[in-house]
């Protein structure tokens, strides 16, 4: 049979099957519609095992063109079907794919292997090993996912995306994967997967979804394109930058209120096993997005101590809030941070004062910080203490490096305004200095003003002195004339 116009009531189901196929893998038949369709005429019900030979022609289809969807069927993923396939209203065991979707319930989650190019490059002459490893991340992976109603594939090698039609299924998958490739298991219900073969794998990990403006394209060739798979690789790009050799899970805040709704009656396991970390807003291609952290390791659990400091961080950065509280409330949020993490010692000299320092050194000097700022409005002194304080944070190991990033953004906002408070407060010097110094200081100070070091001992003097009554309002009006160029972005993505 050359076309479907020969076919009779005589012609073999099994002729009519062959047929077929040939038109499916010759790209002329590339949907199941398509099926019903090209053999319109044709009364499948009426033929012996017509049913079953139009699943097997809808397997081949399903397998041929739909991409990441290739496992998609109705058994196994009974959400994600009706999310992401048309049924056909009469055999409802077959369907067309949707090409694009706007829906709030839907997630993308991409993951990123740590150890996988160092694995293959150890074991490129073992066959044996890279075919484990290959079985793992290909099939044991998918296996997990699905155990949590979430469909899987595996990209260039050592990536691996996630669909997942609900915030409380993205994120039993996410952790359970990264259970199983980390020998650790989060959750009880989590497939058995044998693992004894292969090294600790650590995992980074970004979901996105949760609102209906996200679009998911599917392309007909069954990938995926569009801004939720975009913010996907986005997040996880900012999990590895963040944690490049440990587990990290950034996931959007949109996820953290719908997981938070799905088990606000009945919790699952997981509900009661992780934390949000609230981690502001990160930008790339002109979009700002609101972030969290999922804390599930034991050893990031100390995080859960400075939860509020760091959201009135988020939360002074958000309002802009540089002149009202922003200084201390990072002040703040870096002494809780001592106070909280494991202690540590770093022997290493500072300056004159500082010879090796530990979690106490900094809270001294972030006491001595706030004390500079508030009390005795000694702005540039502050100013120049927190930039210490950071450097110092810098060499602390496993330091949080989310608080580390915004201490670090946020000195150099204050930094940035310090020369302008120098200058005007010079000229306020000038005006008061009958006040601020005896007649033979005045002389003096005009005298070495060339002089640095003299000059900047005696120009601390005056900053501090309290004959310079306007210096709060110099330094609040400076910031507030600067607040449209303080503006603080976590960035993720390619400069």
């Amino acid at each position: 049979m050359q076309k479907i116009e020969e076919y009779t009531s005589s012609t073999s189901k099994y002729e009519l099957y062959s047929h077929l196929i040939d038109k499916i893998v010759f790209g002329d038949i590339r949907t199941f519609s398509g099926i019903l369709e090209y053999a319109k005429n044709i009364n499948f019900d009426s033929i012996s095992d017509g049913r079953e030979i139009l699943k097997k022609l809808f397997f081949l289809i399903r397998k041929t063109y739909w991409g990441f969807f290739n496992s998609l069927d109705k058994e196994s993923y009974s959400k994600l079907w009706e999310m992401f396939v048309i049924e056909h209203p009469k055999y409802d065991f077959a369907g067309d794919l949707k090409l694009s979707l706007s829906i709030a319930d839907m997630y993308i989650g991409m993951l990123d292997v740590h150890g996988y190019t160092k694995f293959c490059d150890e074991n490129k002459n073992n066959l044996s090993k890279m075919h484990s490893l290959d079985d793992l991340l290909q099939n044991k992976i998918s296996e997990v996912a699905r155990h949590y109603n979430v469909i899987s594939s595996r990209k260039q090698g050592d990536e691996i995306v996630l669909v997942s039609p609900s915030a409380t299924d993205a994120l039993n998958a996410t952790i359970a994967i990264i259970g199983v490739l980390s020998k650790k298991k989060y959750l009880s219900d989590c497939p058995n997967i044998d693992t004894s073969s292969m090294p600790e794998f650590k995992v980074s990990a970004g979901i996105a979804g949760g609102n209906t403006n996200s679009s998911l394209i599917i392309t007909e060739d069954g990938d995926l394109s569009g801004f939720l798979i975009n913010n996907a690789a986005r997040m996880q790009a900012r999990a590895n930058s963040l944690s490049p050799s440990d587990n990290k899970v950034i996931v959007t805040k949109n996820l953290q209120f719908s997981f938070i709704k799905d088990n606000t009656k009945n919790p699952c396991e997981l509900y009661n096993l992780l934390s949000f970390y609230d981690n502001g807003m990160i930008s790339f291609k002109g979009t700002d997005i609101p972030i969290v952290e999922i804390i599930f390791n034991d050893t990031d659990k100390y995080k859960e101590n400075f939860f509020s400091e760091m959201e009135e961080v988020v939360n002074s950065v958000k309002g802009n809030l540089w002149k009202q509280k922003l200084f201390v409330d990072i002040i703040d949020l870096i002494i809780k941070v001592m106070k909280s993490m494991p202690e540590f010692t770093v022997n290493e000299k500072v300056n004159d004062y500082i010879s090796g320092y530990s979690n106490s050194t900094i809270i001294e000097l972030c006491e001595n910080c706030k004390g500079a700022y508030i009390i005795r409005e000694s702005y540039k002194e502050a100013i120049d203490n927190f930039g210490l304080i950071v450097s110092l944070l810098k060499k602390i190991p496993n330091f949080d490096k989310m608080v580390l990033e915004y201490s670090e953004n946020i000195y150099e906002g204050y930094n940035k305004v310090l020369p302008m408070y120098d200058i005007i407060m010079k000229k306020e010097i000038d005006l008061n200095i009958n006040k601020i110094f005896a007649s033979n200081h005045i002389t003096l100070f005009q005298t070495v003003q060339k002089a640095n070091i003299t000059y900047n001992k005696l120009l601390d003097v005056a900053m501090n002195s309290e004959a310079l009554k306007r210096r709060k309002s110099i330094w609040y009006g400076i910031l507030e004339k600067e607040l449209s160029n303080l503006v603080i972005n976590m960035y993720s993505g390619k400069k």
